[in-house]
């Protein structure tokens, strides 16, 4: 079973970028070549969060955070929202042994 992580509270996120997305598809009739045109129920919330670079003290949180989440086995809370991981895979750089920056990682809603 899935279990909430705590999202770490220093740094906080330097942007986050939410798109909601829908299914919706699109046919053409073949005779006539009429397009239609359905909008399914299905939504879910895709969110682009971004990290500021940190030093070593606060990365050990960040990345004890990433660990925790386990690839995509886990989920965190953000803006009353539940998150799961989009790739298991999270990269991050380290300059002259002390600033992190972390790439930026990609969630999706989870559905409960």
């Amino acid at each position: 079973m899935a279990t909430a992580i705590t999202v770490p509270s220093t740094p906080g996120f330097r942007s986050v970028e939410k798109r909601k997305q829908s299914a919706v598809a699109n046919f053409a009739d073949p005779y006539v070549l009429n397009m239609g045109v359905h909008a399914h129920t299905g939504t879910l919330w895709n969110a682009m969060f971004r990290l500021p670079p940190m030093v070593s003290t606060d990365a050990d949180d960040w990345i004890q955070f990433f660990e925790d989440l386990n690839g995509m086995a886990n989920y965190f809370v953000y803006d009353t929202k539940n998150y799961r991981l989009k790739s298991p895979i999270v990269e991050w750089m380290v300059f002259n042994k002390t600033i992190f920056q972390f790439q930026e990682f990609q969630g999706i809603e989870l559905k409960t």
